[in-house]
């Protein structure tokens, strides 16, 4: 038996190792970023996560003012392109 346990205290229990994979996966995907959090993630400075976001080449969702999140699906899809994060990749 395995037992997941999500960062939002949800608890799974499942036989299944494949089906326990998917979901933490999904878990993985879903998780959100803030620019500072982007920033972070990608190990560049947030002046540069909010260039990748004004120009266009990283998907994100406007909660107001400059209140910009995006995901780790969004991340993965930046990072898979050749050159993502060089200036000239615009």
């Amino acid at each position: 038996m395995l037992r997941l346990t999500f960062p939002t205290g949800t608890i799974i229990e499942t036989d299944d190792a494949q089906a326990a994979a998917q979901l933490l996966e999904a878990d993985r995907l879903s998780r959100v970023y803030t620019v500072a959090g982007l920033a972070e993630r990608l190990e560049i400075g947030e002046t540069t996560a909010y260039a990748l976001i004004r120009e266009g080449r990283i998907h994100y969702t406007c909660l107001g003012a400059k209140n910009y999140r995006t995901t780790e699906r969004d991340v993965q899809e930046l990072l898979a392109k050749p050159k993502a994060l060089s200036r000239k990749a615009a």
